[in-house]
């Protein structure tokens, strides 16, 4: 596996209303897109700091299906988006278990002050394609790995696509078109 990153977490057992999934069920979806938070790190930061998780449907508007996390201040750490070629059969089985969020954006005031805190939360997210594994032990405790991904060029417009509608950035490391064509997108996009 390729920058193989692991991180140690406790599902939190009080969350009734949006429990975390277990990691488990994270490494059956394949690869995902994954948004965390540029000053915690590292793709598993955001995992670390979840205590609850909630799905976000797409709709007709176009808004990208994800799973978004939670820390105890009721900030989103870590975002995973569904991409061509995630599982959708361990997405939907994931996501059924999971609170949905509505995902009409703010207006006026609203979406104002939602930047405003966003920014003075530190607002910056990176990005990469990730692919997660289950590594937990038998005393309860959830161990999660990531490894990068490697996903369809199919894969890699989508990524993009919802990078900028989620006004994410698209930081690129690096990685040529041919790369993605030729299977091999890895990496930060």
């Amino acid at each position: 596996m390729l920058g193989l990153v692991a991180s140690s977490g406790w599902i939190s057992a009080g969350m009734a209303n949006a429990p975390l999934p277990h990691p488990r069920q994270l490494s059956e979806l394949g690869a995902v897109l994954c948004c965390y938070r540029r000053r915690w790190g590292n793709e598993l930061a955001g995992w670390d700091r979840a205590v609850r998780a909630q799905v976000r449907a797409d709709d007709e508007q176009g808004t990208p299906e994800c799973l978004l996390f939670f820390d105890q201040s009721g900030h989103c750490c870590w975002r995973l988006y569904l991409l061509p070629d995630t599982d959708f059969l361990a997405w939907d089985a994931l996501v059924s278990g999971l609170p949905t969020v509505s995902s009409r954006p703010a207006k006026g005031l609203g979406r104002w002050w939602r930047k405003i805190c966003d920014a003075w939360h530190d607002g910056r997210w990176d990005n990469c394609i990730v692919r997660l594994h289950d590594h937990s032990g038998s005393n309860g405790g959830c161990m999660l790995a990531a490894s990068l991904g490697r996903i369809s060029v199919l894969g890699m417009k989508t990524a993009r696509r919802i990078l900028r509608m989620e006004r994410l950035g698209t930081r690129s490391a690096g990685m040529a078109e041919d790369d993605a064509a030729s299977g091999f997108a890895l990496g930060r996009i």
